[in-house]
C-alpha cells in the first residue's frame, strides 16, 4: 500500500511522464536485414515435407526479429502464433488447401507487422501529448506585429 501512495505522489509530481517504446528501434534496420535474410533462405530451401514446415521456417524468422528488436508487449506475437498454430492444424488435417493456407498466412504475417507500426505510433502520440501537457510548449510565433517595437524601444 505504501508503495502505490509514493508511486501515486511521484506520478503527480510528474515524474511518470516517461514512457518506453513498444520495442527497440535501433535494433530494428539490423533485425530486419536478418529477417529477410531469413525468409530469403526459408524460400530458398526445397526440402520441406509440408506446407506447415514452411511456415515453420519463416516463423523461426518472426521469432528472431521480435527477440532482436526486445518487444516489449507480446501479445500481438503471442496472437500471431495462436493463429498459425490454428492454420498449420487445418493444413494437417487437410481442411484447408495449400494455396489458401499460404495467402491466410501472408495476411496474418502483414497483419502482425502492422500492429508492431501501430505500437510504435500510439507510443509517438503518447509522446507528444506527455509532451504537450507538461508544458514543453514551444513559444508562439510573434505574429502580432503591434506588440513588437521595429526600432528597439528608440
Amino acid at each position: 500500500m505504501r508503495e502505490r501512495a509514493i508511486i501515486a505522489a511521484l506520478c503527480f509530481a510528474g515524474f511518470c511522464a516517461f514512457d518506453v517504446p513498444p520495442f527497440d528501434l535501433t535494433a530494428m534496420t539490423t533485425a530486419q536485414a536478418n529477417f529477410r535474410q531469413g525468409w530469403t533462405a526459408c524460400a530458398a530451401r526445397t526440402d520441406y515435407k509440408t506446407l506447415a514446415d514452411s511456415i515453420d521456417c519463416v516463423l523461426a524468422a518472426d521469432r528472431a526479429l521480435v527477440a532482436a528488436i526486445r518487444l516489449r508487449d507480446t501479445h500481438s506475437f503471442d496472437a500471431f502464433l495462436a493463429k498459425v498454430k490454428t492454420l498449420s492444424e487445418a493444413i494437417t488435417a487437410g481442411t484447408l488447401a495449400p494455396a489458401e493456407a499460404k495467402n491466410r498466412f501472408l495476411a496474418l504475417h502483414n497483419d502482425f507487422f502492422d500492429s508492431l507500426r501501430i505500437q510504435y505510433a500510439d507510443y509517438q502520440s503518447r509522446m507528444a501529448q506527455d509532451y504537450l501537457r507538461d508544458g514543453n510548449r514551444m513559444p508562439p510565433p510573434a505574429s502580432d506585429m503591434g506588440t513588437m517595437n521595429g526600432m528597439g524601444g528608440m
